[in-house]
């Protein structure tokens, strides 16, 4: 089938054309959303994940990371080894993301580990992209399916695991000097959307109905011109084939007159010519005689 036929095809079925490409409309947006009592009165499906992150640097009284030496005083140091940082780092992750720590973070009224759409995950940050060795920091990154509750969860982390810190610090009665001290560098902004929901499905869906569409289309039309030419064959053959109407001629005249209208004749010689009540006279012969 060409082009010309199928616009033909279609243009002839465009009632159906019109149902399948408005069924397709209509089942391919609920593949995406979902009807919801709100307005609008549809939601995704999949909804869109933000993402906010907070940074901690894990550090000391007296930033030790200014000097070039640990300061010594009388033959002890009082400076933590800043190596020792990174070390720490690892476990405060593992700490901020463990229970202890999430289960004191609260949205709407809802603690964290019970967030079905939320997530929050503390990973430390290496000194590359090829490297796997630890800097003193830690990243906490939140998602969640809204902005402002991304940055939410990610600040209320950060803030739970400082405080953890400080109570254990207090409760071990460590000093001012020698305690560690999480320092947010960067602090969580509202989040930003890390993903789009996934269009494959309502894609699927419409094309699918388009083409079972297009194909009953075809179907229909090809149905049609098969019955068609089926009726135009039987017709022609009923016309080489079928009964002729004998026409009986009594003469010449008759015969001339039966061309001239093209109406099928039968001469009466051919034995079609039905019997005559009365004789007929003879034209040879004169009145008189």
């Amino acid at each position: 089938m060409d082009l010309r036929s199928a616009a033909e095809a279609i243009r002839s079925h465009r009632r159906v054309a019109y149902v399948g490409v408005g069924l397709a409309f209509l089942l391919s947006i609920l593949a995406f959303a979902k009807p919801v009592a709100d307005v609008p009165p549809l939601e995704p499906r999949e909804p869109v994940e933000y993402e906010s992150t907070v940074r901690l640097f894990i550090t000391q009284p007296g930033f030790p990371w200014g000097r070039s030496v640990l300061r010594v005083i009388e033959e002890q140091t009082v400076e933590g080894d800043p190596s020792r940082f990174a070390a720490l780092a690892l476990l405060y992750a593992q700490l901020a993301n463990s229970a202890v720590i999430q289960r004191e973070v609260v949205l709407d009224g809802e603690r964290l580990p019970d967030i079905e759409t939320s997530e929050v995950v503390a990973t430390v940050v290496p000194t590359s992209e090829f490297s796997t060795n630890p800097l003193p920091l830690i990243d906490i990154t939140a998602l969640h399916t809204s902005a402002d509750g991304s940055q939410q969860l990610a600040r209320d982390t950060a803030i739970e695991l400082r405080n953890y810190v400080v109570k254990g610090q207090t409760e071990a009665g460590t000093p001012e000097s020698e305690r560690i001290v999480l320092l947010e560098i960067d602090a969580a902004d509202p989040g930003e959307a890390v993903g789009t929901p996934v269009l494959s499905l309502p894609v699927i869906v419409f094309t699918t109905i388009v083409l079972l569409t297009l194909g009953l289309i075809f179907t229909l039309s090809n149905l049609e011109r098969t019955t068609r030419g089926a009726l135009d064959d039987e017709t022609e053959r009923g016309g080489e084939t079928g009964p002729m109407t004998p026409v009986v001629v009594e003469d010449d005249d008759d015969i001339r007159a039966l061309e001239a209208t093209g109406v099928t004749r039968v001469r009466a010689s051919q034995g079609h010519r039905p019997p005559r009540s009365e004789p007929v006279a003879d034209r040879s012969e004169s009145p008189d005689g």
